[in-house]
Formats: C-alpha cells, sequence, structure tokens
C-alpha cells in the first residue's frame, strides 16, 4: 500500500510539472504553437464543462481554458462525429504559419484518439470497441465575441469611426492572407470575425481554406463548402475557388456593418440600366441616413466621416459584382483606403495644457507634410485646423 501511495504521489507530481512546464511555454508571448496533451485541456477547461463553454456550432465547441497564471486561451474542441483530418490537418497547418493582428493567434492542438464502447447500431443493445478520434485547436482568447453580435443600423449600435476601423482590420487581415500567406478563407463571414477587448478585428475559422502556390490564381472544386449569402456566385454554382470568392464575402460584410443588414442591389437578374439605378439610389440612402446621423450629434469630423462612408459603400458594391472580374483585388481596396485616409486626416497636433503653457506633441498619420494647415492650439486642450485646399475647419478634442 505505501509503495502504491508514493507512485500516485510521484505519479501526480509528474503531471503538475509537466503542466507548469506547458504553462510556461503558453505564457510565453513569443512561443510557437505546439501539441497539447488531452489531460492538460481536460484540466484547464474543468473537464470540458458545460460552465466553461464560449460558443457552440455545427463545427463543435469552444471552451474557455484557464491556466494558473490566470491567463484565457480558447480551446476548440470539434465534434467527434464529424471530424474530417483533412479539414483539422487543413486548418493545422495554415494556422502554424500565421501570424498577423487582424489573424487570431494559434496556441496549439491536440490529436488523440480514445478506445470507447459505442453501440452499433444504435438500440441495438450490442456494443463495438470503436476508435473515437479528439481533435482540438487552441487559440488565443478573444473577449469581445464574435463581429455578428456587435452589427446594428446606423440608428444605434456602433459609432461610424469604430465601424471604419474594423472594415480597415478586416481588410489588413484578408490582405495579409491573400498576398503574405496565398490563402482562399472560403467561409469570411461576421460569426468568423473575432473582436478584442478593443474591438480590434481578427480573422478565424479556416477549416475550408485553401492554399495557391505563388503562380495559381484560381482552381475549381466539387465540394462547395461555406455559408449562403456570403458565398461567390461562381463558388457556389460552379466551384470556382479564387481570392475573388474572399472578396464577395468582404462586400456582404462590409454592407452589413454600413447598413446592419445584409440586403444589396441584385446585379444577378436585372438590366444594366436598372443595376446602376438601383446602386446611386442604395448608396444615396445608406449615405443619407449617416448623414442625418452625423448631423443630428453634431460630429466634429462630418465631413471626413461622410467621405469615409461613401468610398467604403462604394468599395463594397463593387465587391459584390456577380462578375468575379469587376470585383477589385485587396491590395486595390487597402490602396483606396490609404489614399482616402491621407486626404482626409492631417497630421495631428494634440494639445496639452500645462503651467508654462500649451506644449504640443506631432502625432503621424504618415500624411504629407507639405500640406498647407493652420493649426490652433487651444487653452482647454482641443485644436482647430484649418485646410486651405478644401476650406474645411476640423475640430479636434
Amino acid at each position: 500500500m505505501d509503495t502504491l501511495r508514493r507512485w500516485v504521489g510521484s505519479s501526480s507530481q509528474g503531471i503538475s510539472n509537466k503542466f507548469a512546464e506547458l504553462e510556461k511555454k503558453l505564457n510565453d508571448t513569443n512561443a510557437t504553437p505546439m501539441v497539447l496533451p488531452l489531460e492538460f485541456l481536460k484540466n484547464i477547461t474543468c473537464d470540458f464543462s458545460r460552465e466553461s463553454v464560449l460558443g457552440e456550432g455545427g463545427y463543435g465547441v469552444v471552451y474557455k481554458g484557464v491556466l494558473q497564471s490566470g491567463k484565457i486561451i480558447a480551446v476548440k474542441k470539434l465534434n467527434g462525429i464529424h471530424v474530417d483530418d483533412r479539414m483539422f490537418q487543413n486548418e493545422v497547418s495554415y494556422l502554424m504559419a500565421m501570424k498577423h493582428q487582424n489573424i487570431v493567434k494559434f496556441v496549439g492542438y491536440c490529436a488523440e484518439s480514445i478506445s470507447e464502447f459505442v453501440e452499433k447500431p444504435s438500440g441495438s443493445g450490442k456494443y463495438i470497441l470503436a476508435e473515437m478520434p479528439t481533435r482540438l485547436l487552441c487559440l488565443e482568447y478573444v473577449s469581445n465575441q464574435s463581429l455578428d453580435k456587435h452589427i446594428s443600423d446606423e440608428s444605434s449600435g456602433l459609432e461610424w469611426n469604430m465601424r471604419y476601423e474594423i472594415i480597415k482590420g478586416i481588410c489588413n487581415g484578408l490582405h495579409f492572407l491573400h498576398e503574405q500567406c496565398h490563402i482562399v478563407h472560403l467561409d469570411l463571414k461576421p460569426q468568423n470575425i473575432l473582436m478584442d477587448s478593443v474591438m480590434t478585428a481578427k480573422i478565424t475559422d479556416f477549416g475550408v481554406s485553401r492554399i495557391f502556390g505563388e503562380q495559381q490564381s484560381r482552381t475549381f472544386t466539387a465540394n462547395r463548402v461555406g455559408t449562403l449569402g456570403f458565398m461567390a456566385p461562381e463558388y457556389l454554382t460552379r466551384g470556382e475557388v479564387s481570392n475573388k470568392a474572399d472578396i464577395f464575402s468582404l462586400g456582404v460584410i462590409v454592407i452589413e456593418i454600413i447598413t446592419g443588414r445584409r440586403n444589396y442591389p441584385d446585379f444577378m437578374h436585372d438590366t444594366p440600366y436598372n443595376i446602376a439605378t438601383s446602386l446611386k439610389q442604395f448608396s444615396d440612402e445608406v449615405l443619407g441616413s449617416w448623414r442625418n446621423k452625423f448631423l443630428s450629434r453634431k460630429y466634429k469630423c462630418m465631413e471626413i466621416y461622410t467621405q469615409q462612408v461613401k468610398q467604403c459603400i462604394t468599395i463594397a458594391l463593387k465587391c459584390v459584382d456577380s462578375s468575379m472580374d469587376k470585383r477589385p483585388t485587396i491590395k486595390d481596396i487597402i490602396q483606396r483606403l490609404n489614399d482616402l485616409d491621407q486626404l482626409a486626416i492631417p497630421q495631428l497636433i494634440h494639445t496639452f495644457p500645462n503651467q508654462k503653457g500649451c506644449e504640443q506633441r506631432m502625432v503621424s498619420l504618415g500624411v504629407s507634410r507639405t500640406k498647407p494647415w493652420i493649426i490652433t492650439g487651444h487653452a482647454f486642450g482641443y485644436i482647430d485646423i484649418f485646410d486651405y485646399d478644401i476650406q474645411v475647419n476640423y475640430f479636434i478634442l
């Protein structure tokens, strides 16, 4: 008995030491993704208890894993009966190579199998020993849920400047996927965009994604997996996979962020004249709604915000064109947004009053220093910027 106690004690101590080493690695922000034992993941999720559930869907359940340090990671447990090892391998291999502020950070994975007796066929009373695969993905914990929980029309919810930053964040993440990783996401939607504590958008869920060679631009598939409403028509009807499939999804998402709904003019079943009329009417209605909000709330940067709304809705409508060749690339979109920011926002001077007067600190936003700005600092901590080029005053707190 004493020998057994000593063995149990030493075994528990060994497990504890092993977990301590894993926790140390997981607390290291520079650590590379690692293999995590099922036993460890059970430990940090309270044996995958209902109280630890963060969310669930057709793919499985996401649990909150709490380390002893207090750090939280998200543990995504794939449904045993629906485990597709090809998709799992796909997602792990893609996530391993990704590191970007607008992509959910990959922490590690678990791929173990457990032998269990299961009733086959169900209700027969006969049991067979079957190997049950357990597949888990461990990701950074993103605290503010997914984007769909924050979408509403312009009359409520997020202010415009926050929506604009979210749009730019998604575009930056997609630019990284397309240009750096040569990956087509194929299931881009608000539910697969997570928001962190400061509302930074982070793209997640790469289970159905495709990777291209550097010289490859498109392929075809018979297995069309995705979400209706966000799937590009050429992908849905003939299985054509390209970056333009993600661009279509991006357009739908941007329209939803701006308007709170997924409706937009129908490119598929209308004449060119009617499409052009519908596009203008749609744009004017969206822009008019936001302008009214800016006026009613006396926004200080109304003209800047109005230009941003106009540009974003114009880009979004180009993205959802039924002809993939007419859609812009993510590189084009980033360039247009950057150009807008360069034109709209001058180099800011934040003024901080102190006993000696006003102290000025330059904050560069990467715009031209040769613009003819007249900048006046006020004792109450705000600044007045007059732009001689477009004859507009900006009042910035």
